[in-house]
């Protein structure tokens, strides 16, 4: 994985994207985007979907905006310079950039 960079948002598409939701889908996996065990499976069910497509739609969108807001962001759902720093350091802090690390993480 790769650190996220900034701008990510509705527009976007491609490898970005997904890098972004592998790091989303760890945070949730790791329970760093705090949700209920019902929403979570939810969110990483339509996180993979979008994935696929190589798409930000609707859960990247909700699970961005969600991390936001818990960790005292502007919640936009847009990945920008502040949200890309926090979501990079928690990521590290994680051990996702290390090289050992997985590509994708799979839940």
């Amino acid at each position: 994985m790769r650190p996220i960079t900034a701008p990510i948002n509705r527009n976007s598409q491609g490898s970005e994207v997904t890098n972004l939701q592998d790091g989303l889908l760890l945070l949730l996996l790791r329970q760093r985007i705090q949700v209920s065990d019902g929403d979570r499976q939810e969110y990483q069910a339509g996180i993979r979907r979008e994935q696929v497509a190589q798409v930000y739609d609707d859960f990247t969108e909700k699970v961005v905006a969600i991390f936001q807001k818990q960790v005292g962001l502007e919640t936009t759902g847009e990945v920008n310079e502040p949200t890309a720093e926090a979501l990079n350091k928690i990521l590290k802090e994680l051990g996702a950039f290390d090289p050992d690390q997985p590509e994708q993480f799979f839940v």
